[in-house]
């Protein structure tokens, strides 16, 4: 957060007035009845002044005179106890708090108040928003996670943290000699949710030899990874067009691990702006990629989904033989259903195939004959 004017004039003077205000606070809590009589409305005390009571109005008067001294002439300058701040019952429930005991009080205008303990604490009416420092730095903060007050630096390590499963920075941690940083890695990569982490799970996956000793010092193995890049990816309905583009090219990765979880993260997700990168994936002989691109061309009707499953339905395996089956149960005109049936009519080309699935994809494409 960037310093205000009010915060950058404040700064300045709290170093000469510290232990001014210190010396207030600690007599305050030394007279209480002085304390007291001062702050609380006429009304709520009694009408005899308490012992001592004249030291400490010269010592707030001292204070609020050398201030204002110091100050913009439109400011208004004033001391207060928690007492002003917050509702009366609570206050004599003992249940005050806010901006410190006794605090100075700096009101450049009616509707801003910035307040400030002798230990640098800076309100801005009842919200903490800092910390200057014996010197005049000014620390910024907020109330952040869980309701604590936390200084900026440190929520920006935290949601540094928080986001390091979704940035180039994980992998660097991941192969740190820094124990804490490689520990930190793989707790944030296994609670997150993100689909940008299943970038970095396939990065992972093609160079595993690299990997494989840190993630296992950690009990992990490259099925955790798999897992959780399914687990992430079956939770989105689709992905974004970040996630997609750097996703995408793993699915035509050389090492089968890394293409086989990129394939099977993009299950769902292709679209068909997508057709001329599904079309150029090379399936290398490896029947669960084709199956995963042919189920990727049915699903997004590319059109040469037919001819490929044709020539799928000679495959050598049983599960792409079928997986052609049904694709063209789902995308065949006229042709389609006559090679089907004639498939179904023949004794010995029928055993080849699901006869269900058959049945299935030849009333699929009557019905939609009509």
């Amino acid at each position: 957060m960037k310093a205000s004017n009010e915060i950058k004039v404040i700064s300045k003077i709290y170093p000469g007035i510290r232990e001014e205000l210190k010396r207030i606070s600690e007599y305050a809590e030394e007279n209480p009845a002085c304390n007291y009589f001062f702050f609380v409305p006429e009304e709520m005390t009694n009408k005899d002044e308490p012992e001592n009571f004249q030291t400490f109005k010269n010592m707030v008067d001292s204070l609020v005179g050398k201030v204002e001294s110091l100050t913009p002439t439109d400011y208004s300058i004033s001391l207060h106890n928690e007492f002003w701040h917050f509702e009366r019952q609570l206050i004599s429930m003992k249940m005050g708090g806010g901006p410190g005991y006794i605090h100075l009080v700096f009101q450049p205008d009616k509707d801003k108040e910035y307040c400030i303990s002798h230990s640098g604490g800076v309100w801005r009416h009842r919200n903490l928003c800092g910390k200057i420092t014996s010197k005049g730095g000014f620390k910024s903060g907020r109330v952040s996670y869980g309701g604590l007050f936390m200084y900026d630096e440190t929520i920006s390590r935290i949601k540094d943290e928080r986001e390091l499963a979704k940035t180039p920075k994980l992998l660097k941690y991941l192969k740190s000699d820094d124990e804490s940083k490689v520990s930190l890695a793989i707790q944030q990569l296994f609670n997150s949710e993100s689909e940008l982490s299943i970038i970095y799970i396939l990065q992972i996956l093609k160079e595993w030899p690299l990997y494989e000793p840190i993630l296992k010092s950690k009990h992990k193995d490259n099925d955790d990874l798999g897992a959780l890049a399914i687990s992430i990816s079956e939770n989105k309905t689709r992905f974004t067009k970040e996630a997609k583009a750097k996703i995408i090219p793993y699915c035509n990765a050389t090492k089968f691990d890394a293409q086989y979880l990129a394939m099977k993260t993009m299950k769902g997700k292709w679209t068909r702006p997508d057709k001329e990168e599904l079309t150029k994936i090379l399936v290398r002989g490896n029947f669960a990629i084709q199956l995963l691109k042919l189920e990727a061309m049915t699903k997004i009707k590319h059109q040469d989904t037919t001819t490929l499953a044709h020539k799928l339905l000679k495959d050598k395996n049983e599960l792409v033989r079928n997986a052609a089956v049904d694709s063209l149960g789902e995308m065949g005109g006229e042709k389609e259903l006559n090679d089907l049936q004639n498939i179904g009519n023949d004794t010995k080309k029928r055993d080849m195939y699901d006869p269900g699935r058959l049945i299935k994809a030849i009333d699929g494409i009557k019905t939609r004959l009509g």
